[in-house]
């Protein structure tokens, strides 16, 4: 059944809607966590930070992927210093 003009999309209380909610809000929680691990290493950029604050659901995974990056390229050049 077409609702919402998605086929793709689940149907607001079904178990496919539910487990895409828990993998959005499970998401979030690595970001934020990972957010918290980088700054040790970084100074986390804004936009990554807005991503977690608004509940940006549809930029976490972009968000996750940049910081990640952000975080290997510091660390990089302390153990190329060894």
């Amino acid at each position: 059944m077409l609702r919402g003009g998605s086929l793709d999309r689940p149907e607001r209380g079904s178990a496919a809607w539910h487990r895409d909610r828990m993998r959005e809000r499970r998401d979030l929680a690595a970001l934020a966590s990972e957010i918290r691990e980088a700054e040790r290493v970084i100074e986390v950029p804004a936009c990554i930070r807005d991503v977690a604050e608004e509940r940006d659901y549809g930029n976490v995974g972009l968000a996750r992927m940049l910081l990640c990056e952000l975080a290997r390229r510091a660390e990089r050049p302390a153990v190329q210093r060894r």
